[in-house]
Parts: structure tokens; C-alpha cells; sequence
């Protein structure tokens, strides 16, 4: 039988479908410590995925370290941002294909100044074993520890 138009093939779970894009500092208008606070710090994450999934299951966190590498606060899922009109701008319900989508993550008090104040931030999005993650400011994410290292490529 003769293949047809074949390519080779990339090994499974090589590649995961999704992408942590940019991690970087911004301002943004997010409920963290259990308030509304107004252009306040906060980690943005640009993600996309490829292909189109559906949103229900995919998680993002962030977790936050010290300089000396240690792990001080863990964000499960990204703060609520406000939409400027007494709502708050929803979270989609499908990643579509190749399109970036931002969330943000507010930083508690706690962990801006002082002993505990944070150096790094690991953000992790993805599905099951497929995950993607990035590390702002820029360093090896094999020196810090987050449940998900192993999955990650």
C-alpha cells in the first residue's frame, strides 16, 4: 500500500497544545486580598493554545518565590479583573486556535516588600499532562520547584 502526501510524524506528547506566550509586570484594576484595588501591581500572562479546546478543565496559576528560590505564595487561578462597569470581564469559555488571551494575577500585599518579598513568578496553563510554563523575570525553571515541573518541557 503506498503512503500518500506522509510526513514524519513528531513523537506524542512532545509539543504541549498549550503556550505560555509572555510573562511580564503590569498595572491592572484586580480583586486581590480580598479587595478591588485600582491599577495595583500584577503579573499579566499571555497564553494561547493549538488547537482550539474548550476552557472548562484548562487551569492557569502562578507561583511566586523568594530570592533564595523558595516557593512564598501559590495564585490557583488568575484574580478578577474589573471591566469598568461594575462587572467583571469574563474568562472565554474556549481557548480558540492561536489567539492570545490575558490574565492577570494581582500580588498580595504580603509578598511586596520585606524578607518575603517576591523575585520570580512560574505561571503554568494548560490541561492533563499537556502544559506550558514561563518564569518573569527570565531564569531556568529547572532550579525552582511547582507540581507540574515534570510535564512541562
Amino acid at each position: 500500500m503506498a503512503q500518500s502526501g506522509s510526513t514524519q510524524s513528531q513523537p506524542a506528547q512532545s509539543q504541549s497544545h498549550f503556550q505560555v506566550d509572555l510573562v511580564s509586570s503590569s498595572t491592572a484594576s484586580v480583586f486581590v486580598d480580598g479587595a478591588w484595588l485600582n491599577g495595583t501591581e500584577a503579573i499579566e500572562a499571555k497564553v494561547s493554545a493549538s488547537p482550539a479546546s474548550p476552557a472548562e478543565g484548562v487551569d492557569i496559576k502562578a507561583y511566586f518565590y523568594s530570592a533564595d528560590g523558595k516557593l512564598i505564595f501559590t495564585a490557583g487561578k488568575p484574580s478578577s479583573v474589573n471591566a469598568g462597569n461594575g462587572g467583571t470581564i469574563p474568562r472565554p469559555t474556549t481557548y480558540e486556535a492561536g489567539k492570545k488571551y490575558s490574565f492577570y494575577f494581582g500580588i498580595p500585599q504580603a509578598i511586596k516588600k520585606g524578607a518575603g518579598k517576591w523575585k520570580r513568578v512560574i505561571v503554568v496553563f494548560g490541561q492533563g499532562e499537556q502544559r506550558a510554563a514561563k518564569i518573569y523575570p527570565k531564569d531556568d525553571l529547572q532550579k525552582f520547584d511547582f507540581p507540574e515541573k515534570k510535564m512541562v518541557k
